[in-house]
């Protein structure tokens, strides 16, 4: 079982979660997701991980209510626990090196009511120099001939 350890609502339906999960946020990377299950007879879903604290040994979802089971998650309070939490799971994102300008991202996202998002620090570790951050659905995985 993974403690939540604090929660923040952003609207009336979509809600931060800061779980305890030390080795997922150990391993995981940018563009991977959890499968979290509330109840021991509760559906499992698939939630992005939107962020993670490797020193902290947590990681971040943005949950919106829109169904029974993500309704139930964002019912439980911090200190409250989520029966089961599993990942990381799923392809990273790719991510490559094109030059100093810009980084090249080819990802897709599903049509889940999670996001991924890469910011400025994982795009440095790839670029030198990061001249805006785009967020969104529908960034293609390839450039256009």
């Amino acid at each position: 079982m993974n403690r939540i350890i604090e929660k923040e609502y952003f609207s009336a339906a979509v809600v931060k979660l800061v779980v305890e999960a030390p080795h997922i946020a150990k391993s995981r990377q940018a563009g991977h997701f959890v499968i979290v299950r509330v109840g021991v007879k509760g559906e499992r879903i698939p939630l992005t991980i939107a962020e993670a604290d490797v020193e902290k040994g947590t990681i971040t979802l943005i949950v919106q209510k829109v169904g029974v089971t993500s309704i139930k998650l964002c019912n439980l309070e911090a200190g409250e626990y989520i029966t089961d939490v599993v990942g990381p799971l799923g392809e990273p994102t790719h991510i490559e090196k094109v030059g100093t300008e810009f980084a090249r991202i080819s990802t897709m996202l599903l049509g889940t009511p999670n996001s991924s998002r890469l910011n400025a620090a994982t795009l440095k570790k790839v670029s030198s120099r990061v001249t805006k951050q785009v967020s969104g659905t529908g960034i293609p995985a390839r450039p256009s001939p």
